[in-house]
């Protein structure tokens, strides 16, 4: 049998080989190769040891350490394990390693990384090594921003402005450069970029300088988005800022009144963001920006009357965020918006659960309380590179808190997850209020939360991809 430029993938072949008594070495004495290996790059991860059993030369081939590990690599999330779990793995060579390591891949991981009487993660680096947020400062009221990671720890950066609390909006791809914005006295927002100082960066221009609110930069840091405080007419303006262009203010949506920009993709060509649209009233409309097509609204949730766009993915494809969905009383919910979907709406956890929001307090503990007028939300915060993980908050009565962080995976087309089920056992006491962040690649998920005891926390967990791990054969969720 010859093999042209045609490669059978291994699901024909297996089946070709399930309906014969031959060996596939028998059937195909002279395989090329290139045929083979392409055989062996098709081939789901739970396959492996069936194909392994096919004849002598696959079992040895299906046992080699270049195979097994293409296949750990294949599972996002194999740097952050193989740091964390070093000790686990450090005994083990060739392809053993890698069989390990898929196991390990499989199991998720939380972290507290600091607690507070108020603290919040809020970003983390699309490398997923370095957490951003902030922490009230010991005994005042002022915020100030931290920055963790695995290898240097917790720290606490310096503030620009003694006066003025500073909050991370987002960081770049290796965590080496934080942009964090304040409010000053006279109420006007201003950027501060923590980056080393000889670092070329075209937005530099914008340090510091007053009523300009950076909220994201793109991967290459090329280009910052933002909003800017026009205190001549007291309306909000979007802006980008590139080398090319230096300060551009994106416009009007219909002659809308205030616009803001969230989000940029990494190649700095679509921003995303809220904007009120001149021809529904002024109500807010979440808005995708390409310099080809200009400003173009998302639309609403069934006729409801408002939404925002919170992020975009790095791919510039999916945008996410939050709508008042018209088919329940306007009630806000997470979306995700694609050009071939248009508004998806994520849905919220559980209505009814076996618990419900409480209240705290030293004299009289736990006091369960209902959802305000039975009102529920979500909210999608966050997306992986490629537009296929999104995280965010939740009504959810099967938590404490009344609400969860979640997690969400776009092509499972499923409902969102809560990631305090998911964690389970692992969390001791901590509930998981909001995620906030979800690195390039969906496995590393930061956000806040509050102990049993009613102490904030801000917390940094790696979370399997489920989704990738069930198309390699594994399911390892119950739903």
């Amino acid at each position: 049998m010859r093999f042209k430029n045609k490669l059978l993938t291994f699901s024909v072949l297996s089946s070709l080989l399930l309906q014969t008594s031959l060996y596939a070495g028998h059937l195909f004495p002279n395989m090329p190769d290139d045929v083979e290996n392409e055989i062996i790059s098709r081939t789901k991860i739970i396959d492996s040891r069936s194909a392994s059993l096919v004849s002598r030369s696959w079992k040895q081939k299906f046992n080699e350490e270049a195979v097994w590990k293409e296949y750990a690599e294949r599972i996002p999330g194999h740097r952050e394990i193989e740091y964390t779990q070093q000790t686990e793995l450090k005994d083990l060579q060739g392809a053993a390693r890698s069989k390990r390591l898929i196991q390990l891949l499989m199991e998720p991981g939380f972290k507290i990384i600091a607690m507070n009487r108020g603290i919040d993660a809020t970003a983390v680096s699309g490398d997923g090594e370095t957490t951003i947020g902030w922490t009230k400062k010991n005994d005042t009221d002022q915020d100030e921003t931290f920055v963790y990671s695995m290898r240097s720890g917790f720290r606490v950066l310096p503030s620009p402005d003694n006066d003025i609390s500073f909050y991370p909006s987002d960081c770049n791809n290796d965590g080496e450069v934080i942009i964090a914005w304040g409010l000053t006295l006279a109420g006007l927002c201003k950027s501060h970029i923590y980056l080393e100082e000889n670092r070329l960066m075209p937005f530099k221009k914008l340090n510091n300088k007053e009523g300009y609110n950076i909220t994201s930069m793109s991967a290459d840091l090329k280009t910052c988005v933002g909003t800017f405080q026009d205190t001549a007419d007291s309306e909000d303006k979007a802006f980008t800022y590139t080398e090319e262009q230096n300060l551009f203010f994106i416009g009007t949506l219909n002659g809308g009144i205030n616009i803001s920009a969230t989000g940029v993709s990494a190649n700095g060509k679509v921003v995303v963001g809220e904007a009120a649209d001149g021809a529904a009233n002024n109500e807010s409309r979440g808005f995708i920006y390409t310099q080809e097509d200009g400003l173009i609204s998302v639309g609403t949730l069934n006729g409801g009357n408002s939404s925002s766009a919170n992020a975009v993915s790095a791919n510039g494809k999916v945008v996410i965020g939050e709508a008042a969905d018209g088919a329940a009383n306007n009630e806000t919910r997470g979306f995700i918006y694609t050009q071939e979907d248009g508004l998806i709406s994520l849905g919220i956890l559980n209505k009814i659960g076996k618990n419900s929001a409480f209240i705290y307090s030293e004299k009289d503990g736990y006091m369960p309380l209902k959802n305000l007028n039975d009102i529920y939300m979500s909210s999608a915060k966050a997306v992986s590179a490629n537009g296929d993980v999104v995280v965010g908050i939740s009504s959810d009565n099967s938590s404490k808190r009344g609400s969860s962080a979640f997690i969400y995976y776009l092509k499972k087309k499923g409902k969102m997850l809560s990631l305090e089920d998911v964690l389970q056992t692992m969390l001791q006491g901590a509930n998981l209020i909001n995620a906030n962040d979800v690195s390039a690649d969906g496995t590393i998920v930061v956000g806040s939360g509050k102990t049993d005891q009613n102490i904030s926390f801000a917390w940094r967990a790696y979370i399997p991809r489920y989704d990738i791990f069930e198309n390699e054969g594994f399911k390892l969720l119950k739903n």
